[in-house]
């Protein structure tokens, strides 16, 4: 049987979340999250949203951005107030906001996800 590939991240999945939870630790796009703000925004999509946008089964619990709150941000001329932008959120059971998650930053490693 042929040796397998060194993969750096297959002996510990957390050291690459780990890197990239430091890295963005001073992003500001992540402190918008903190704000009175996103906390208003967030229950407004909730009450909007009642079931999972995703599934349509389980209970909204995440206010999710469609595209991802920075890249929302960066493709209208980088105006943070671009982040709470209503029709770019959806509400979505935390099941299915993490599934999302893992594909869009990589760490589903290929697997069949269906988002």
């Amino acid at each position: 049987m042929p040796a397998r590939a060194f993969r750096p991240y297959a002996a510990n999945p957390t050291v690459r979340r780990e890197k990239l939870n430091t890295e963005r630790a001073d992003d500001p796009i992540r402190k918008l999250y903190k704000t009175k703000t996103w906390r208003a925004t967030r229950l407004v999509i909730l009450f909007r949203d009642p079931l999972c946008k995703l599934c349509n089964k389980a209970p909204s619990t995440v206010a999710d951005h469609i595209v991802a709150g920075r890249k929302y941000v960066e493709q209208h001329g980088g105006e943070p107030g671009n982040f709470f932008d209503e029709s770019n959120l959806q509400g979505v059971c935390k099941p299915c906001h993490d599934g999302k998650t893992a594909v869009e930053c990589g760490w589903a490693g290929g697997r069949g996800v269906r988002f």
